[in-house]
């Protein structure tokens, strides 16, 4: 048997969304000879081994796989079709399938993610040499990415030199990613705050509740790991609308409160991009106009108001920054989508009252076409009224000329 095709650390199942290579399966021998039934499992089986751990693989356990391929405990029909539902699977020594391409996909995934993790760690890393440096005090070295991941992607990093220790006995500690037990390290404490190791927490990473957060609530780390965006595919949608291009910190900064509010909503990978960049469109206007750490000022009470309608017929009609990023096939309300808002919006009309123009034509059509019905079936029941009284006319005057002839018979 063959080798593990994956890691065995590999752990997807904070990941919602599986990339699709919609060519590759098209053209593949997988959907031109599978059946129908067979075709239906394997995709099942697919999605079910991507958050498998290691991603990618599947249990060798016929019950098992038989439930995940939608058969439940009908281990019998299972059979029929796995031979064909596992095309392409290949059994390795440790008792598992593993797909090639689900595997290969889950690799670039669990990169892209390490990628994330180490961008956030230089970040904090960098900030903290600042202060460090502010305060006269030795920096800590950044390592490299590959470093870092093969000192087991730690949440935090100390390489202290020998003449910036304050006591040697006590803070004697040189591995990767420990916590200094001395209360003259200041290394330590310009690396404390967010230092949580979610390697650990990832299991239950929403639900869980530890000693950091008792509240039960989503850190900010955890947050933000709940779905990673590709920041250049971002940015080519911010340039669609000619807004500035996102920097990583600026979305360090906004990804944890975005995943906190949009996470588990069933949004599409589309979705979740769109309402990304609303979001952080609207992060930006609220900065420009409340500058960081200033309450906002109370609005004083007008003293008259005899020029109010007038202010109300030069004032421009506000836009609507969420309504004006929202792509045409989504819904806005009450049966309409964006694009037919958009088709029947009038100059200097809010999409709210042109909604609530066409709410109101829909309710009058309806109307006429229940009146244009109901005239149409009183017409028609008077015509069948008029037919029937001709036909029992003509009945009987057929009768009354039937009657002389047979007298004078």
């Amino acid at each position: 048997m063959t080798a593990p095709l994956i890691p065995d650390n590999i752990d997807l199942r904070d990941f919602a969304y599986m990339p699709l290579d919609v060519v590759r399966l098209r053209d593949s021998d997988f959907t031109a000879l599978t059946s129908a039934e067979a075709f239906r499992s394997g995709l099942l089986l697919w999605c079910a081994a991507w958050h498998q751990v290691p991603a990618g693989s599947l249990p060798a356990d016929d019950r098992v796989l038989s439930n995940l391929a939608g058969y439940g405990r009908v281990v019998k029909e299972w059979l029929n079709i796995k031979d064909e539902a596992l095309h392409g699977w290949v059994l390795c020594e440790d008792g598992r399938y593993y797909h090639p391409v689900i595997c290969e996909k889950a690799q670039e995934s669990w990169a892209g993610k390490q990628r994330h993790h180490y961008a956030k760690f230089a970040d904090r890393l960098r900030k903290a040499n600042k202060k460090l440096e502010e305060s006269g005090l030795p920096s800590v070295e950044i390592p490299t990415l590959e470093l870092w991941i093969a000192a087991g992607s730690p949440a935090e990093w100390q390489t202290i030199s020998e003449d910036s220790k304050p006591n040697s006995k006590e803070s004697g500690n040189h591995s990767t990613g420990n916590k200094n037990s001395s209360g003259g390290n200041p290394t330590e404490n310009a690396l404390k705050g967010k230092g949580e190791v979610r390697d650990r927490e990832r299991d239950n990473i929403s639900l869980e509740k530890n000693k950091k957060n008792p509240d039960g609530f989503l850190t900010a780390e955890q947050a933000s790991a709940l779905w990673v965006p590709n920041l250049e595919h971002l940015n080519s949608l911010m340039a669609e609308r000619n807004y500035p291009p996102v920097g990583q910190t600026e979305l360090d900064d906004q990804l944890a409160d975005f995943n906190r509010n949009n996470h588990g909503k069933g949004h599409t990978e589309n979705q979740l991009y769109l309402h990304l960049r609303v979001w952080i469109v609207n992060a930006r206007r609220k900065a420009q106009v409340q500058p960081a750490g200033q309450k906002p000022a109370k609005p004083s009470k007008p003293q008259q108001q005899k020029d109010t309608s007038q202010f109300q017929t030069e004032s421009p009609i506000p836009k609507n920054p969420v309504f004006d990023d929202m792509a045409d096939w989504e819904q806005f309300g009450c049966g309409y989508t964006v694009g037919q808002i958009r088709e029947n919006i009038q100059e200097g009309e809010t999409p709210e009252k042109c909604l609530a123009r066409l709410i109101k034509g829909k309710v009058a059509n309806d109307t006429m076409a229940k009146q244009l019905e109901r005239e149409a079936e009183q017409a028609a029941q008077q015509e069948a009224q008029q037919r029937a009284a001709q036909a029992e006319a003509d009945l009987l005057a057929k009768q009354q000329q039937r009657q002389p002839r047979s007298g004078a018979a």
